[in-house]
């Protein structure tokens, strides 16, 4: 493989780019120590020992700090390597050491962003977030069957709490209307606004 460019990307880094349309981000100084150059070449064997030995290590101490700043998904986890141009193996290798240890738990992580958001977001909101974060509708629904969380139930409570204070029984259709639209927003089925309204 033919390394195509090497570009600084901030003080002490660089991204290096091959023919084959890999990247791969070192210190300034590894890439110099190394002796890359533009337009040289570089042995699969090379490779695979820089990212044995630089950038595994470099994702795991990555992963450690972002998982002690806040839980996370594994594909949260994975997005953030990928915008930092980790190798796809790289990824996987790190993916296989999470599992491993146990550093992500779908369970705790629908437990914790549940428990967070519950009253303040509706139920369709808080499956499309977590969908976005690499957890099923079904894992969701599941944790509320398992919990005994009546979903209906619980969003009709949240409903009347938000609604005590802004909607009174003289508002007008149009205010109310208002009202009614920023619930859906926030995820609240209609039928359960119907309910409290």
């Amino acid at each position: 493989m033919i390394i195509s460019s090497i570009e600084k990307t901030g003080k002490y880094k660089s991204l290096i780019k091959f023919d084959d349309g890999r990247k791969l981000v070192l210190k300034t100084s590894e890439a110099e120590s190394l002796n890359l150059e533009e337009n040289s070449e570089m042995p699969e064997e090379i490779y695979e020992r820089i990212l044995s030995n630089i950038i595994y290590p470099r994702a795991k101490e990555k992963v450690i700090r972002l998982l002690s700043a806040r839980s996370r998904t594994m594909t949260e986890l994975a997005d953030r390597l990928k915008r930092d141009y980790y190798d796809e193996s790289v990824i996987d290798k790190i993916e296989e050491w999470v599992n491993e240890y146990n550093f992500v738990n779908d369970d705790n992580y629908i437990y914790q962003y549940y428990m967070s958001n519950k009253g303040k977001k509706g139920m369709c909101m808080m499956e499309h977030e977590l969908s976005n974060k690499g957890i099923s509708k079904e894992a969701f629904r599941n944790y509320l069957e398992k919990n005994d969380i009546d979903s209906d139930e619980e969003e009709v409570m949240a409903i009347k709490k938000l609604c005590e204070k802004i909607i009174g029984i003289d508002m007008e259709y149009n205010e109310k209307q208002k009202h009614i639209a920023k619930l859906v927003r926030k995820g609240f089925w209609l039928g359960n606004i119907k309910k409290v309204l």
